[in-house]
């Protein structure tokens, strides 16, 4: 008997291999939502080829996708590949809550499915990322608070408890566990299996000291702002460069900044001084959007405002008025991200992530591997977790493999 977590109130078919069937493929699909804040609030849509439909659901998986489509609880996205399978799915908002409950699944074909689906691949996870799961069974969830009605949050305990402890890795490496997917707001109750405190060792301003890091490395190579030409020049130097000292003095500055942590007070200090209102959206940790005038924003909102830039559509972009000072005080910068940008707007996030992942997966967690293989690990993107008596040699870490591309970050510790 395999039991699996389904959205409450969910109406399962009556006979038992269809009732089997659709449980794995809801079990599965609240698993790929609970992975990102965006897909658990703004619904952002899940890749699902017919390979994997076949896997969760059967040979009859059409007749069966299109039930749950008809029964209002699954959405298709209106592009199709091959002119008949749906590219991503999701959930309809009202399965979309977290809320869930507990059914069981007794068909043999549906039992191996889940346990596919819950297994872990090692050719995607690579030694470190494999290393860093095998970490997650060391560590413990205890019983933390969180906000009534916080289904999401719920769910996650559930996993924890049952000792769910999934991992993959994205096509850029980032490495999602059921760590990353764990609210912040509840990891306080994280500690070792045997009770001991943990840190959060993390890097300042990381993805704009990667997108200086990326500039610098673009420039350097011939002036091409190319996604995959920095990239395969970042991953061949395994770190045995710096950066050259060819690259554009804007460049420099914004990497200095960035390694001081000074970026986003300076950004602060020079939209203090437009003489006009400069209004820019802004979205809010309950996923709400607001709009405010920037003169007045919080370092908070500064943060999220100059990271939009590197993340949105080019067009809204440009609109913003953090983006504005890039242009004017940092023309290198701004250049690199419309370059990057210019075919899909996604490849500069695609570029950080990938370097992001290179350095602290399969640099810092390889180097936790081979020589601290008994030290308890684990990563929350530009971050580890580890011992509280481990910080400061962590931290120096962190700091020695930025240090072989030249840029020199500040590493902060601090509680989770």
């Amino acid at each position: 008997m395999t039991v699996l977590s389904v959205p409450y109130g969910v109406s399962l078919p009556a006979t038992r291999s269809d009732r089997a069937r659709v449980a794995v493929f809801y079990a599965w699909l609240m698993r790929q939502t609970s992975m990102t804040f965006e897909r658990r609030t703004a619904g952002h849509w899940i890749g699902c080829h017919s390979s994997k439909l076949r896997e969760l659901l059967g040979r009859s998986y059409p007749d069966r996708l299109n039930q749950m489509i008809r029964a209002n609880v699954v959405e298709r996205h209106p592009s199709y590949l091959a002119g008949q399978f749906p590219k991503a799915i999701r959930f309809a908002p009202e399965f979309r809550t977290g809320e869930f409950e507990f059914v069981e699944v007794d068909t043999k074909p549906a039992r191996r499915a889940a346990t596919v689906f819950r297994s872990i691949d090692p050719d995607n996870l690579r030694p470190s990322g494999l290393h860093l799961w095998w970490n997650l069974g060391k560590f413990k969830m205890g019983r933390y608070p969180f906000p009534y009605g916080d289904h999401w949050a719920a769910y996650i305990q559930a996993r924890w408890d049952s000792g769910d402890h999934h991992a993959v890795r994205c096509p850029y490496g980032r490495l999602h566990t059921l760590l990353t997917q764990t609210p912040r707001n509840t990891r306080g109750g994280l500690t070792t299996e045997h009770g001991e405190k943990l840190c959060n060792v993390d890097v300042a301003c990381c993805q704009l000291l990667l997108t200086g890091l990326a500039a610098a490395t673009a420039y350097s190579n011939n002036n091409t702002a190319c996604h995959t030409n920095v990239m395969s020049r970042i991953f061949s130097s395994r770190g045995a460069h710096g950066l050259s000292t060819s690259i554009p003095d804007d460049v420099a500055e914004w990497i200095r900044l960035c390694e001081t942590g000074q970026i986003y007070p300076y950004m602060q200090d020079r939209v203090r001084q437009f003489d006009e209102p400069a209004w820019q959206w802004i979205e809010r940790d309950n996923g709400k959007r607001m709009r405010i005038d920037m003169r007045d924003a919080s370092a908070k909102q500064i943060k999220r405002a100059t990271l939009i830039p590197m993340f949105d559509r080019q067009a809204r972009a440009e609109a913003n008025p953090v983006f504005q000072v890039i242009l004017e005080d940092f023309p290198g910068i701004a250049r690199f991200v419309r370059q990057v940008k210019r075919e899909k707007h996604e490849a500069l996030a695609c570029l950080l992530q990938g370097l992001e992942s290179f350095i602290m997966i399969d640099r810092v967690g390889n180097r936790m591997r081979t020589h601290f293989q008994d030290e308890i690990l684990q990563s929350i993107h530009d971050a580890m977790i580890v011992r509280v008596g481990f910080g400061e040699t962590m931290s120096e870490i962190i700091k020695d493999e930025f240090s072989r591309f030249g840029v020199s970050p500040t590493v902060k510790t601090g509680s989770l």
